[in-house]
C-alpha cells in the first residue's frame, strides 16, 4: 500500500484574502512607481512614500505566507494593518471604513488559523 499525505484544502476566504494581498501591494507599487503619481510622492514627503512601500512589501510577504497556509503569514497581515491604522490615527486619516475592512480581513484569517501549520 502507499501512503499519501494530504495537504490540507485552502478555504476559498483564504484564497481571496491571497488575492487582495497581491493586488493591493501591487497597486501602492504601481502608484509610488508612476510618473503621474510623483505629485503626490512629492506632497506626501519620501518618509511617508518609503513607509508605504515597507507596508505593501509587509502585506505581500503576508499573503504568501496565507497561500501556503502558514501561521507566520496571518500575523504579518494583521500586524501590517494594526501599524497602519496607527500610522492612519498618527496622520489624521483614520476612518471607520478602513479599519473595518481590516478587522473583516483579520477576522476572516483567524476564523481559518487552525487549518494553517
Amino acid at each position: 500500500m502507499s501512503e499519501s499525505t494530504a495537504k490540507p484544502k485552502r478555504p476559498s476566504s483564504v484564497t481571496l484574502l491571497c488575492v487582495f494581498g497581491v493586488y493591493y501591494p501591487g497597486s501602492i507599487f504601481w502608484n509610488t512607481f508612476n510618473p503621474s503619481f510623483s505629485l503626490t510622492v512629492q506632497r506626501l514627503g519620501l518618509g511617508l512614500t518609503i513607509y508605504f512601500l515597507i507596508s505593501a512589501l509587509a502585506l505581500f510577504l503576508g499573503a504568501i505566507g496565507l497561500w501556503l497556509m502558514k501561521k507566520w503569514g496571518l500575523y504579518t497581515f494583521a500586524a501590517t494593518f494594526v501599524i497602519f491604522q496607527i500610522a492612519l490615527l498618527l496622520m489624521g486619516h483614520l476612518n471607520m471604513g478602513s479599519l473595518l475592512i481590516d478587522a473583516i480581513i483579520v477576522y476572516i484569517g483567524y476564523r481559518n488559523l487552525s487549518k494553517m501549520s
